[in-house]
This record gives structure tokens, sequence and C-alpha cells, in this order.
């Protein structure tokens, strides 16, 4: 009984896994460029890293794959490489979020003086919008 349970459990969370994060670019693609930012860049690059992760689950639960056969074996090596990339790109992004912290990287600040990263529309710490002009990006004068 409990292990029935568990097993639709499990199925559910990685349909839910798998097509949330297969869908995540595209949907949130709508209202954010995320391939403009490195910060979009990061998320989606450990989301697709997830996704190829659950791959083989998905090709088990939904068509019946044989985990032994030679797909099998392939996706197997594609979830071990997929789960490889995770702390790679986690050790990415904390990288990039240092470097961007120290006021090193690309950015810039807003109204109040905090240090934003570049491309962003408002500032992270207090909400102000990013004081920027010509199509550069390049931030205007006092006025």
């Amino acid at each position: 009984m409990q292990q029935g349970v568990l097993y639709q459990v499990a199925g559910i969370g990685t349909q839910a896994g798998f097509w949330s994060g297969l869908l995540f670019p595209v949907v949130t693609a709508v209202y954010w460029p995320w391939w403009r930012h490195w910060w979009g860049w990061t998320i989606v690059v450990l989301d697709m890293a997830i996704v190829l992760a659950l791959l083989g689950s998905i090709l088990v639960l939904e068509f019946g794959l044989d985990p032994g056969s030679t797909p099998g074996h392939v996706l197997a090596w594609t979830e071990a490489f997929a789960l490889c990339l995770v702390p790679a790109v986690i050790i990415w992004r904390a990288v990039l979020v240092f470097v961007t912290q120290r006021g090193e990287g690309p950015g810039g600040r807003c109204p109040a003086g905090h240090q934003a990263p570049a491309g962003a529309r408002f500032c992270p710490v207090c909400g102000l919008p990013m004081d920027t002009g010509g199509p550069g990006g390049e931030r205007l004068a006092s006025r």
C-alpha cells in the first residue's frame, strides 16, 4: 500500500519537476528576456540540468523505456552529466554574485547608491527604478 502511494507521489513530483522546468524559460521569456542577463542564464542552465536529470525517469514513466537497454544506458550517462552540471552552475552563480556584490562586475548603482546587476530595471535592495539613459544603458547625469 505505502509503496504504491510512494510510487505515485514520486511520479507526480518527477512529472511536475520535468514539465515545469522545461516550460520555465519559454513562459518566463514572455515577461523577462532572461538571455540578456547573467542571472537569467544561471537560472535557465540550472533548470535545464534538472530537466536533463529527470529525462530518463520521464521516458521510463511515459513510454516504458527499459533502463537496461542501450538507450537507457545513454540516458544514465546523460543524467550523471546533468547531476554534475548542477554544482558547476551553482559555483558559477556564486562567483558571479560575489563579483557583482563587490562592485567589480557589470552593473550600476540605483539613485540611492546600491549596487545593482547589469540590465536591472529596479534595485534589488530598495526597489527604486534604475536611472539609465540611452540605448547603451549609460547612467544619466543628476537632474
